[in-house]
């Protein structure tokens, strides 16, 4: 018994003398990280005073590294932390993924064997595929927004998602389209004929499947509908309080629930199913923020990494235009003139933001709006050249990280979303790019430990990007 104890206890200090050792090692490691960069275009010192911080992630393992582009070159320094949470990570997540990219029609079979049995046959006296006006079926479009549910920052808002569906009430118009279809099926494994019913939407010369937008604060969700069809037929939203515009709903997340509540959910414009709900939320109604006229299109929306501005861009009268929204006031800031449309006929715009300014990519035009505060006056700084440095061959704007000071941008990106060998920088003056350099990190490297690290798995958390003042 003795000697069974003796073994147990030496096995239980060796393993916690091997794990000292092991995060001591990890740490070393951690505190040899180097950043080296590589000019490829410019001279380097148009970087000085840009810090850039950060975080990878393996589960609950993380290395936190701070470069700053100085005088005398690179420093950075690097830390390991594990952690039973993840660390306050940066308000991107704020920003992405909160909202799917369109709003969906319904396409459940029970709807569909509905709409055919009431409005199918007798219009097409027994044939099986009918096309008819959308308006004869239905007022307003079979549209739902549905968010994100596999994100984490709203995971069960199943009462937010209800209420904004119920305000969208957008007209279905005279030229759109729907088509019934039905037909039978052998099914084999139940040996018998099977009913199937479709409804298909995209038919005839015309079909509106419009984009949606959206950005949230923690505390304020704000959104919009996209009103043109495929060809740019303006849709009636005259029966949204307020109209067409970029709308907001109060959606806080107030606590975590000890015991978990049933809601019962409207997933289509007749069913119901009961969803499980962990989360206590602070919901208000959906309303008109910036009113805007149906001739106005609203083309995209972003925010401030630290929450407090909204930009919105809209195409009025062939010229592009960005408005500044104060997200605590509910204030309109500025309204600013941009340029004037291209007038391609699928523009590529992405629209991001920084620390307290905001960010618009025209990519056929190859320019780069930075929407800054002078003071209490709001101006555009325009920039090009982007395209032409061959580097940003990039598709994903949005994922870029951007510093302005009102003087010089930073543009600092990577090529892959989990630990990527090179990042990317270029800095601008007020006119155009003046530096361009790629930059390893030698975190891989220097961490090279089958027995702590699986490099596959490392993923970049967050990153924060600065201009020291």
């Amino acid at each position: 018994m003795r000697k069974w104890v003796a073994t147990f206890v030496a096995i239980c200090i060796g393993a916690a003398v091997g794990g000292v050792l092991i995060v001591g090692s990890m740490r070393r490691q951690a505190r040899a990280v180097e950043v080296t960069g590589t000019t490829l275009m410019g001279d380097e010192s148009a970087a000085d005073g840009l810090c850039v911080e950060t975080v990878y992630r393996i589960d609950y393992t993380y290395w936190s590294t701070a470069t700053e582009w100085t005088a005398d070159g690179l420093r950075t320094e690097a830390k390991y932390e594990h952690l039973s949470e993840g660390p306050e990570l940066n308000s991107k997540y704020f920003k992405r993924d909160l909202v799917a990219d369109r709003l969906e029609y319904y396409s459940f079979e029970k709807r569909a064997a509905y709409w055919w049995n009431v409005f199918g046959r007798p219009v097409s006296n027994g044939g099986h595929v009918v096309e008819m006006p959308l308006r004869e079926i239905t007022r307003y479009q079979p549209l739902k927004l549905r968010f994100n549910l596999w994100s984490e920052i709203l995971k069960d808002a199943y009462e937010a998602e209800d209420k904004i569906n119920e305000f969208l009430r957008i007209k279905a118009p005279e030229w759109q389209k729907v088509r019934l279809s039905y037909t039978t099926r052998w099914d084999s494994d139940f040996q018998l004929m099977e009913d199937q019913y479709e409804t298909d939407f995209f038919v005839g010369e015309d079909w509106y499947y419009p984009r949606v937008m959206s950005v949230y604060t923690g505390e304020k969700m704000f959104f919009g509908v996209d009103n043109r069809s495929n060809n740019g037929q303006i849709l009636d939203f005259s029966d949204i309080p307020g109209g067409y515009g970029v709308y907001m709903m109060q959606l806080r997340k107030v606590r975590e629930l000890d015991k978990p509540v049933e809601y019962e959910r409207k997933d289509s414009w007749e069913d119901y199913r009961w969803e499980t709900v962990e989360i206590e939320y602070e919901i208000g109604e959906p309303a008109v923020v910036l009113p805007l006229d149906p001739e106005i299109r609203l083309c995209g929306m972003s925010q401030s990494e630290d929450l407090t501005k909204v930009f919105v861009l809209t195409l009025e009268n062939g010229r592009y235009f960005a408005d500044v929204i104060d997200t605590a006031s509910l204030r309109v800031l500025a309204h600013i003139d941009l340029c004037e449309d291209d007038k391609t006929e699928n523009p590529l715009i992405e629209c991001h933001g920084g620390e307290n300014f905001g960010a618009i990519y025209f990519w056929s035009m190859d320019r780069l709006f930075i929407l800054y505060p002078y003071g209490e006056e709001w101006k555009p700084i325009d920039l090009s050249g982007l395209g032409e440095l061959k580097l940003l061959g990039w598709c994903r704007f949005g994922d870029t990280r951007l510093a302005c000071n009102g003087e010089k941008t930073a543009v600092f990106w990577d090529d892959d979303q989990y630990f990527s060998e090179v990042d990317y920088l270029v800095v601008f003056d007020m006119e155009k790019a003046v530096y361009a350099g790629e930059y390893c990190n030698s975190l891989e490297y220097t961490n090279r430990n089958e027995n702590l690290i699986s490099i596959d798995s490392l993923r970049c958390e967050d990153t924060r990007i600065h201009w020291k003042e």
